[in-house]
């Protein structure tokens, strides 16, 4: 009988390593290596407080001419984030998410806003009031 669940458990444990997982299928590329070669560039800075644990956080936001990487390369605007079609707006937005911070002085935690990326995102408009991203 343990000669048995030995066995089980061997076939059990190679079917389960031969598995792939999640973090297999999909590519990883590090941010240096994408930085400002999507529709919706980044730049990055760092918030740096003494006062603060952690004293450094990486802020990545979005670029301020959206289209400037495009209009470099000479991609057609309609083919980049900022623009309209057919009763869409697609322009870049900051994603955001927060982060627990602790200010030593104070001796007290608090959640921070911190910006972590941009991406391009779709808002269906519905009137001619509105008007397309510049």
């Amino acid at each position: 009988m343990a000669k048995e669940m030995w066995i089980v458990f061997v076939i059990v444990f190679v079917s389960a390593t031969a598995m792939p997982t999640r973090d297999e299928e999909r590519p990883r590329l590090d941010v240096n290596d994408v930085l400002n070669r999507t529709v919706c560039p980044i730049t990055i800075r760092i918030d740096e407080d003494e006062d603060r644990v952690p004293r450094r956080i990486k802020v990545m936001e979005c670029a301020e001419n959206s289209n400037q990487w495009c209009a470099q390369r000479n991609v057609p605007p309609n083919e980049c984030c900022q623009h309209r079609h057919d009763g869409v707006i697609m322009k870049c937005v900051e994603i955001q998410d927060l982060v627990q911070v602790f200010y030593k002085t104070r001796k007290e935690s608090q959640s921070m806003r911190v910006s972590v990326g941009c991406m391009c995102m779709m808002q269906e408009v519905d009137g001619v009031g509105d008007s397309a991203p510049s």
